[in-house]
């Protein structure tokens, strides 16, 4: 069973839905901070393949990289059974994330980047220290462990950049050696996503 309440500004809204189908919905007051509580409860005959388990502390990992991505926004995780709950805010988004990750910099100041065209956006923060080079990325909320075409934009455009500013050609493994990066995408669905999504419901 999955169950979704948001909460605004004085109002609620509640979803249930049993194996991927919308079983209610209702709507009504509610006293509680705007907000969005979600309880997951996985049904034996969807998951048929195996024991079903949960890894809490990597459920905790997954939050907290993602509370990275939404600055400002706290996000709170409930063990139901041992009563553990944790609790993931980062004030300056994927900064934070650079920071708490680089534990000797070899500079001071976090490099920070933005643009967006109106639809699509993208933030970069990164940092030299003295581990190798690690890269996250992430688009809408996921990450992508390959990395993909926003890694590949980010390397070269570093390359290039530290390049133009030294007046050297030096390799790009060179210039990304113990390099730790963050890149956070926002794109927008396109209609034929949309199409294919459906299509694969």
């Amino acid at each position: 069973t999955f169950t979704v309440q948001s909460f605004r500004d004085g109002k609620n809204a509640t979803a249930f839905f049993e194996q991927g189908i919308l079983k209610s919905y209702t709507e009504g007051k509610s006293k509680n901070p705007n907000g969005t509580r979600i309880d997951f409860s996985p049904d034996p005959e969807v998951f048929s393949n195996g024991e079903i388990g949960y890894e809490y502390g990597k459920i905790c990992q997954d939050i907290q990289d993602i509370s990275y991505l939404y600055s400002g926004i706290e996000f709170i995780v409930s063990n139901v059974d041992t009563g553990e709950k944790k609790t993931y805010c980062a004030k300056n988004g994927i900064v934070d994330f650079v920071s708490q990750a680089i534990k000797k910099p070899l500079h001071k100041h976090i490099i920070t980047g933005s643009a967006s065209d109106g639809t699509d956006s993208l933030e970069i923060a990164f940092q030299w220290g003295t581990r190798h080079e690690t890269a996250y990325v992430f688009v809408n909320g996921l990450r992508c462990p390959e990395g993909g075409t926003p890694i590949t934009g980010a390397r070269a455009a570093i390359t290039k950049t530290f390049n133009t500013l030294a007046n050297a050609s030096f390799e790009g493994e060179y210039i990304r050696k113990n390099l730790f990066y963050v890149i956070n995408c926002k794109v927008k669905l396109r209609s034929e996503e949309r199409r294919v999504g459906k299509e694969c419901r």
